[in-house]
């Protein structure tokens, strides 16, 4: 079973062990229809926050790539679209272990965040703001302190639109800024230099 959202939507899927899923837009979740028979494993590709229902016997797996998130039963959120260089894993309550490629292995506890960097094969474990990183399932879209390009690939996937930057200049200016329910026309007048 393939669950996708396309640019400007989210769609929220429940799955046969009560776990839920928030898919941010872009997205995909992929599951096997034999779910929870054996195992509990989806793939991602995109952004998703997880409500995992607790079952020692059967730890969720999310994969991603030769990446792999294991949780008992926990609240997190993944952010892992193609187009940006890094993977982040934002835990917001429980305990969770992210095996990054390289065979290392890294366990998170509540307000920590790993981030690995796909690109330069690094990897930096950090103390976040949990609601920095989930707020989008609630409708609020927040860049802290984010370079400029990645606030426009964020603000293309949240309304669906693409944008032509004629000036590198601007790519080295960095926004902080949190959207609730603004038009994209709105959005547009606030990020004006």
């Amino acid at each position: 079973t393939v669950v996708s959202t396309n640019e400007g939507e989210k769609a929220r899927i429940f799955l046969s062990d009560s776990t839920k899923i928030i898919i941010n837009s872009g997205s995909n979740i992929e599951y096997q229809s034999g779910y929870n028979v054996n195992e509990r494993v989806v793939k991602l590709n995109g952004e998703a926050f997880f409500d995992v229902q607790t079952n020692p016997e059967k730890p969720f797996l999310v994969k991603l790539g030769e990446m792999t998130i294991s949780a008992a039963g926990t609240q997190f959120n993944v952010f892992s679209y193609d187009n940006e260089d890094r993977i982040e894993t934002t835990l917001e309550e429980g305990n969770l272990k992210v095996e990054i490629p390289g065979g290392e292995s890294i366990e998170l506890k509540a307000g920590q965040q790993v981030v690995f960097f796909t690109k330069k094969n690094k990897t930096v474990v950090r103390d976040v703001n949990t609601e920095t990183y989930t707020s989008w399932k609630e409708n609020k879209l927040r860049f802290i302190d984010t370079p400029f390009e990645e606030v426009l690939r964020g603000i293309g996937r949240w309304y669906n639109v693409t944008f032509e930057v004629t000036s590198r200049d601007l790519l080295e200016l960095r926004y902080t800024a949190t959207f609730i329910d603004e038009s994209i026309e709105e959005v547009m007048q606030m990020l004006k230099v």
